[in-house]
């Protein structure tokens, strides 16, 4: 738990005190940076190569690295990428306690449904948005996770980069709405 040092925060939802659960729900920014300061630059460094994750590389000040060149960030991770993160993650083969991997599955899950029939889907995943270029011209916004239905079990990523790029939220909608189209994805009621 973190305590909110009452600044006036630009996402309404981050103010106030925050656990992991509620920052990773929300992407409480001020409470990773607080996280990062206390994890340091070598932890980071360390972990990132132990877990393959992205270019493995936390380039810039580690209070920023992981939000883009905009903000002299130099973490780099593709769709590809964060797929292969999330098989290892489900598949339990992170270097992590499986109470603590288990502990991220479950504050990963975004929404439940049933079907007709009775099957339980249940949805997965992670949003993020960032400028992708360090004058901030051009952003990309981002929805990694899973989805698991009676039929399939399915990972992906899907990130969109343009001038003006949606939100990780949006993406997020836009999917769920192909995964229902698609058939993979109960509509909601």
């Amino acid at each position: 738990m973190f305590k909110w040092d009452g600044t006036p925060q630009p996402v309404k939802a981050w103010e106030g005190d925050a656990d992991m659960a509620k920052a990773f729900k929300n992407s409480i920014v001020w409470w990773y940076q607080r996280l990062a300061l206390s994890v340091g630059h070598d932890r980071y460094v360390e972990r990132l190569k132990a877990f393959d994750y992205g270019d493995r590389d936390p380039a810039g000040p580690v209070q920023w690295f992981w939000l883009g060149p905009r903000h002299g960030g130099g973490l780099n991770i593709s769709t590809r990428q964060q797929v292969g993160f999330l098989r290892r993650l489900y598949a339990g083969q992170l270097p992590v306690k499986p109470q603590s991997a288990a502990f991220v599955r479950q504050i990963m899950v975004d929404e439940t449904r049933t079907d007709a029939k009775g099957g339980r889907y249940v949805m997965s995943g992670k949003t993020g948005s960032c400028a992708s270029t360090a004058d901030g011209s051009r952003s990309v916004g981002w929805w990694v996770g899973r989805l698991q239905g009676p039929q399939r079990d399915l990972l992906f990523a899907a990130s969109l980069e343009a001038a003006n790029a949606p939100p990780g939220t949006e993406v997020r909608e836009r999917i769920k709405d192909i995964f229902t189209d698609a058939g993979l994805w109960p509509a909601g009621s």
